[in-house]
């Protein structure tokens, strides 16, 4: 069962990681915050189809702005660092 995620206006990564986490293909999400910005370094599986303006669109939606990534860097799981 998928954990529940708790809206608020307050930014918090882990709100943000835990969504990218349970999009499909993605493998990983690390996401920081570093002044007034969020970003995020999401694994993906070598198959999915998608894109980090995909990401930060699902985001915006979904979890609002304030927890949208305004960087995603998108690494397929081929070619991550071992």
């Amino acid at each position: 069962m998928a954990e529940a995620l708790t809206y608020t206006t307050e930014v918090n990564p882990r709100v943000t990681e835990r969504f990218l986490a349970g999009m499909p293909g993605v493998l990983d999400a690390r996401v920081t915050y570093s002044g007034t910005q969020l970003a995020a370094l999401v694994t993906v599986c070598e198959e999915a189809r998608t894109d980090p303006r995909d990401l930060q669109r699902a985001c915006l939606l979904t979890i609002g702005i304030h927890q949208t990534p305004r960087r995603v860097v998108l690494q397929r799981a081929g070619n991550a660092a071992a």
